[in-house]
């Protein structure tokens, strides 16, 4: 539950990044362009409708902001979760990490405000950057573009491993929210390695699990096969209504869970990987391979 309500503030780690760069390039101008015919169309500035889609914004607002409100205290009440179980492997109390989530509601607002707003900061600079430097015909400019994707996404790695960081300061050890991103900032530069290592790792795992969700969907088209063919032998075409609608039904589901299972496990590793660094301290799995010291 805490999963599923979290993800909606987007995931921890480097995959949240990519995902935005990537819906930013594949934004299209003309659907912002249409806009306005749509307003029109719809008729927002005539009187009489005016009253009732002033009363359908302020009801969406509101369902927004509590869907907010969830998703914040969920977080919170995950980390909780995982940190509780670090020190303690046993079932979670959830009456009690939820409490603890909503006790850390205001810094993890403005952490997750302030982690969006760098996100799409970045996401902007490299794409202006990239898009400059694209159209280039020179061989100098295509490792000046390399060199703004590599710096890119650096500082994306720096900017999600230090919000998570300092969301573990923030439940784990009840910092505001400066004190937080500051203790933040010295943990990642203490294990810069060992952040990158799990970063890599967990972009590859979610890389396999949308493979194997994308895999899985065709296993989804079997009740539509099966009521098509109904559908043919009898010669109602309601069969087919009802076997696509239980295939939307099936595949969000599975969609759903599968995204709140993967970030309660995402969660899960970072906080694990918080808590060793910040109580034992932790080498990085590179320099034990080379038998070098960190």
């Amino acid at each position: 539950i805490f999963g599923l309500l979290a993800v909606l503030l987007g995931q921890f780690g480097l995959s949240n990044f990519v995902g935005q760069l990537w819906l930013a390039s594949s934004a299209s101008g003309p659907a912002v362009s249409s806009w306005p015919t749509f307003v029109s169309s719809m008729g927002l500035f005539h009187t009489a409708t005016m009253f009732w889609w002033l009363w359908l914004g302020c009801i969406l607002v509101l369902l927004a902001l509590l869907f907010l409100v969830a998703a914040v205290v969920a977080q919170g009440a995950l980390i909780s979760s995982s940190t509780a179980w670090f020190k303690h492997p046993r079932p979670v109390d959830v009456a009690k990490a939820w409490n603890r989530g909503a006790r850390r509601f205001w810094p993890l607002l403005w952490l997750n405000v302030a982690r969006k707003v760098a996100a799409v900061f970045v996401v902007v600079v490299v794409g202006y950057a990239a898009a400059y430097f694209s159209v280039q015909s020179s061989s100098h400019y295509s490792w000046i573009l390399i060199l703004i994707f590599a710096a890119g996404l650096f500082l994306a790695l720096w900017l999600s491993v230090v919000s998570i960081y300092a969301a573990g300061y923030i439940v784990e050890g009840e910092e505001n929210f400066l004190g937080a991103i500051g203790k933040g900032m010295a943990l990642f530069n203490n294990h810069v390695l060992v952040s990158l290592e799990l970063s890599v790792l967990l972009f590859i795992i979610n890389v396999v699990v949308i493979l194997t969700l994308f895999a899985s969907l065709l296993w989804f088209l079997v009740p539509t096969f099966i009521f098509s063919l109904l559908a043919g032998f009898t010669g109602i075409s309601f069969f087919i209504t009802i076997g696509m609608t239980l295939y939307l039904t099936l595949l969000i589901l599975f969609c759903v869970l599968v995204g709140a299972w993967y970030n309660v496990f995402a969660t899960g590793a970072w906080m694990y990987f918080f808590m060793k660094m910040h109580h034992e301290g932790l080498e990085s799995r590179l320099l034990h391979w080379f038998g070098l010291k960190r």
